[in-house]
């Protein structure tokens, strides 16, 4: 196998084969800031794209919640099975905002659009809440990095919801590496997807 990880970079094991990627700490600066908010991510792929991923595993390393999904088998949160949001109520929506005087300006719309706002600090958790469905629509127009979000987007997928860049293109193309690739835009339903990406597209223009 392969082994991705940003502490040592790329590694690979007997010749190499699936690639596992694995993220000790997401949301390492809520860590760093005493902020009881941060994960640990790993997922496993079959490639070397995001469409490869099979497999995806997040724990809270403050409450011990565990996040699992495995590819066209489901997602599932502390052993039940999840169910991403069914309606297309904007009740939570969520973003990441890595700069936040170049950010927010192009986020401003669709946090507007949302009953209440969320920034937790951590990818994964953030994807792994949309898939539970206490997150409605999750936003960041900055790059992120597959190593960050490669298991959420599994847990979002197998439990019935949608991510895309912000422009509504597929992101299965982008490489499992360290690098900053695609930004995000995760909904629970296809109809909070199209609202999400209206708002978006009038900010944009």
């Amino acid at each position: 196998m392969s082994i991705i990880s940003e502490e040592f970079g790329s590694k690979d094991i007997r010749g190499g084969g699936k690639r596992v990627l694995i993220d000790p700490i997401d949301g390492s600066k809520n860590a760093i800031s005493g902020l009881p908010l941060y994960c640990a991510s790993i997922a496993v792929a079959d490639g070397d794209t995001v469409g490869d991923i099979t497999q995806g595993y997040v724990i809270n390393l403050l409450s011990g919640d565990e996040f699992w999904a495995e590819k066209g088998a489901g997602a599932f949160f502390n052993g039940q099975c999840m169910q991403s949001q069914q309606d297309d109520v904007m009740r939570v929506v969520a973003f990441e905002a890595q700069m936040p005087p170049r950010d927010l300006p192009l986020l401003l719309p669709l946090l507007r659009a949302g009953r209440r706002v969320r920034c937790l600090g951590a990818v994964a958790l953030d994807l792994a809440h949309v898939a539970y469905s206490s997150i409605s629509v999750f936003y960041t127009n900055a790059p992120s990095r597959s190593i960050d979000f490669g298991a959420g987007v599994l847990f979002v997928r197998e439990a019935g919801g949608i991510v895309t860049d912000s422009a509504g293109n597929a992101i299965d193309a982008a490489a499992l590496d360290l690098h900053r690739s695609v930004n995000l835009l995760a909904s629970g339903n296809s109809r909070l997807h199209e609202q999400a990406l209206r708002i978006l597209s009038v900010q944009s223009g």
